[in-house]
């Protein structure tokens, strides 16, 4: 009998199957890259309206009633922290932070 030079159809499906493998790995490691991502930006955007409630409080003398006031003040654009709201119920308890939408909660 002669013997091909060629792959048989079991190496062929087994190489398939080990690249069909690796493409899993990569697309599962970089959904969770973009969690991370999300996660940094939504700490980020908390520490940016943190000090503008801060710098507000230096400049007006009390904490901003909601982040509304803030933009008033022209401490802070609201475009600047969409994932985020500012609420001071009581100016001695100082403000809360509220996640606003679904990808800071």
């Amino acid at each position: 009998m002669k013997q091909s030079g060629g792959f048989t159809i079991s190496e062929l499906v087994l190489v398939l199957a080990i690249l069909a493998g690796l493409a899993a790995i990569v697309v599962w490691s970089l959904s969770g890259m973009d969690k991370q991502q999300a996660t940094r930006d939504c700490r980020s955007e908390l520490r940016v309206i943190k000090i503008a409630v801060e710098q507000y409080k230096a400049e007006q003398g009390s904490y901003p009633v909601d982040d509304a006031a803030m933009a008033q003040a022209d401490v802070l654009a609201l475009s600047e922290t969409p994932n985020w709201k500012v609420v001071t119920e009581d100016q001695s308890v100082g403000p809360k932070f509220l996640p606003e939408g679904g990808r800071c909660a």
